[in-house]
């Protein structure tokens, strides 16, 4: 039998059979590899003619490990399958595990002698991008659990 989807009965139907039965796990795995290719790769991005202001880097790397954060949240709801939001030891566990690959990438930078060093501030930008991820997750996992299972 074909379920039929209809847009004026419920506005977010598709998007949460998609979410709901995405592969557990994909969207965190995903956006990691895609971190891990550009903060690794020697030169992940073409030159461009655009001129950054000074500390642009840092902004991206917040930017980075805070989508990480949300990922790896968003694929933990889907896991739990509950209606209600994270608990606060998953939040901090996740939070520590970004952290630790924030450190893990600097280190990694430096080590590979690529042209790109460990930089201690990029490491600082990378927590607290997580942090911010935390800050998200803890006020609004329980409004994404709720929509997607209750």
């Amino acid at each position: 039998m074909v379920k039929k989807l209809y847009f004026c009965d419920d506005k977010y139907g598709i998007m949460k059979d998609f979410l709901r039965n995405m592969p557990q796990f994909l969207v965190s795995g995903t956006v990691v590899a895609a971190v891990l290719y550009l903060t690794l790769a020697p030169k992940p991005l073409p030159d461009n003619d655009i001129n950054w202001f000074k500390h642009t880097d840092k902004i991206v790397h917040a930017v980075m490990m805070a989508g990480v954060y949300l990922a790896v949240a968003l694929d933990y709801i889907k896991h739990r399958r509950q209606p209600c939001g994270l608990p606060p030891a998953a939040l901090g566990c996740i939070l520590a595990a970004v952290i630790v690959l924030g450190g893990s990438i600097e280190l990694l930078q430096g080590a590979m002698d690529m042209g790109r060093g460990c930089d201690m501030y990029d490491f600082i930008a990378d927590s607290a991008g997580a942090c911010s991820g935390y800050l998200i997750s803890m006020r609004y996992s329980g409004r994404m659990a709720s929509w997607l299972y209750g």
